[in-house]
């Protein structure tokens, strides 16, 4: 199959496809939109493709790329299986490959660079990078090079030898997936795409590129990586496995295992784990209750957020999503449905009762991720309970109750549930796959963030 790239340029190739589409009647310069697991296939002998291009500019560089062949030690540090190389200005540029050998605390490496006639260069990850698919971006921030490995910015440095960007990656002719050019090293692995700019990127825009695409490589622990974790108390989460199932259990019964403080959450009922990494509750007796109460998800003399990513089948009643419940005293609980709304949230200290909802309506059979904040020391409850919906500030309105300033919320002897009420009313009807509690107040970046992490996930 052909490999066709936006400019026009084609050169072939002597490779195994997977799942790609049928290009029997392509034309030059068109562009072939691929199957989402499309795919090059390396066998590290003569595989290679050659992508002429007219002398340009680039400022940034993105790609997907796997490698076949573990780390093994040598006697003498050397570069191997080389999966890509960009040619710049005087022989200057990039090569993309593993390196073997004796280095402290490396086993494995992606990036290296050249400078014609200095005989300078380097590799530039000095940590680990686990085998499997990995996303790099090469990028010119103005002054330095950023190297991003899987949306998490790992390294700056400084050009040596050369003369900025200017030295490195002005008058690209040459970029060669799949060897280098000029020696007999050819790859072993996969590449999904090559994304070259004429321009710097933001942070940012490298984040939301990874983020597009995270899903579809599934790069180790990609899940884990851009959640915030400062101040987490408890990370539920059925889309990943440590999570759900989980190590293996003794005694009887299913548990959903907290990824930060809290252990064991406890399956009551029947509700149903699905292969999109969700539990599917139906209203009739389907629960987790956590092991052993700690103090960790009160408030008591803190601020507190809690997470979520749930639907609903049901837009009327009162629809628990989560309860830390001491009757008739201190208590927490939040639900879907009431009047309609995404969100109640309902607080009690020491009986003094307050509760706020959203704004925004529900809709049955919508993922919505939901964000509740309090502000213990706000002077109102407007100030001091806070909503986000899907990433965007709610602006809640007061439905009822008297706002406690500083509240004590510490609930002596308290059972805390997901998808029913602590008294055992009010279940819900619909689906959780995501619950987080952090106890601190997240900040609006700190929201979009989770949010952005995993929207892709839940088709928002």
């Amino acid at each position: 199959a052909p490999v066709v790239d936006r400019s026009g340029n084609y050169n072939g190739g002597n490779f195994n496809t997977k799942e790609t589409t049928d290009v029997a009647t392509y034309r030059d310069g068109e562009v072939i939109k691929p199957v989402d697991s499309a795919i090059w296939d390396f066998d590290g002998t003569d595989d290679k493709i050659s992508i002429a291009t007219d002398s340009v500019d680039i400022y940034c560089f993105t790609i997907a790329i796997k490698q076949d062949k573990e780390y093994t030690p040598e006697l003498t540090p050397a570069q191997g299986n080389v999966g890509f190389f960009v040619n710049g200005n005087a022989f200057n540029g990039i090569t993309i490959g593993s390196w073997t050998g004796t280095m402290t605390d490396e086993t494995l490496t992606w990036w290296g660079y050249g400078t014609a006639g200095s005989g300078s260069g380097g590799t530039y990850i000095r940590d680990t990078i686990l085998a499997g698919w990995h996303i790099f971006t090469f990028n010119w921030n103005g002054s330095d090079y950023d190297i991003w490995v899987d949306g998490i910015k790992k390294t700056t440095y400084a050009r040596g030898g050369g003369s900025g960007h200017s030295g490195l990656f002005t008058g690209v002719t040459a970029i060669t997936p799949g060897w280098q050019q000029g020696w007999d090293s050819y790859f072993t692995g996969q590449m999904g795409f090559f994304r070259g700019y004429d321009k710097s990127l933001t942070d940012q825009q490298i984040i939301e590129n990874f983020n597009q695409q995270n899903s579809r490589f599934n790069p180790p622990n990609w899940a884990n990586r851009d959640i915030v974790q400062d101040s987490l108390v408890l990370w539920l989460d059925a889309g990943i496995p440590a999570s759900y199932p989980g190590p293996p259990r003794s005694g009887t019964g299913d548990w959903w295992i907290d990824l930060a403080t809290t252990g064991e959450w406890g399956k009551y009922g029947d509700p149903i784990w699905t292969g999109g990494g969700y539990w599917d509750f139906d209203g009739s007796g389907d629960a987790f209750l956590l092991n052993t109460h700690t103090t960790a998800l009160d408030p008591g003399t803190g601020d507190m957020t809690w997470e979520v990513w749930f639907k609903t089948d049901l837009t009327t009643g009162d629809r628990y999503i989560y309860s830390n419940y001491e009757a008739p005293n201190d208590r927490i609980e939040f639900r879907v449905g009431t009047s309609g709304s995404v969100c109640r949230m309902l607080m009690n200290d020491n009986t003094v009762v307050w509760y706020r909802d959203t704004v925004t309506s529900v809709v049955a059979g919508t993922w919505y991720h939901l964000v509740v904040r309090y502000d213990r020391g706000a002077a109102t409850m407007q100030d001091g309970v806070t909503f986000y919906v899907n990433g965007v500030a709610d602006a809640g309105k007061t439905d009822g109750g008297t706002w406690v300033q500083n509240a004590t919320i510490a609930p002596a002897s308290s059972s805390d549930w997901i998808g029913r009420r602590g008294n055992g009313g009010s279940q819900l009807d619909g689906s959780i796959a995501v619950f987080r509690i952090y106890n601190k107040k997240l900040s609006a970046s700190e929201i979009e963030q989770n949010f952005i992490v995993q929207r892709q996930r839940f088709g928002v």
